[in-house]
């Protein structure tokens, strides 16, 4: 798994709190990604790669959490990185 994909992926997805039409407990609003299958104009982003193939529904949790844990790797390694260059900056002063 390419950690920057994963990074560009997940960046890519817009999250919202939502309610389900048919819902009804209407006190509990749901959170997770969009599919926006229903707006003309997309308000929401979900990239292809996490949606299943039939287009009904985001991917399962594992490869969510697959790609979380690619991405925190990657935005770790970025950090790592600044850190080391941020006390080369500050050693030069």
């Amino acid at each position: 798994m390419d950690d920057e994909h994963s990074n560009g992926l997940l960046l890519g997805a817009d999250t919202a709190t939502f309610k389900y039409n048919q819902d009804t407990n209407a006190d509990n609003p749901n959170e997770g990604v969009i599919i926006d299958d229903v707006n003309t104009v997309k308000k929401y982003n979900l990239p292809d790669e996490l949606i299943t193939r039939d287009g009904k529904a985001p991917t399962d949790l594992m490869s969510f959490i697959a790609r979380i844990i690619s991405q925190n790797k990657y935005q770790a390694r970025l950090i790592e990185n600044l850190q080391i260059r941020l006390r080369k900056v500050e050693i030069n002063k």
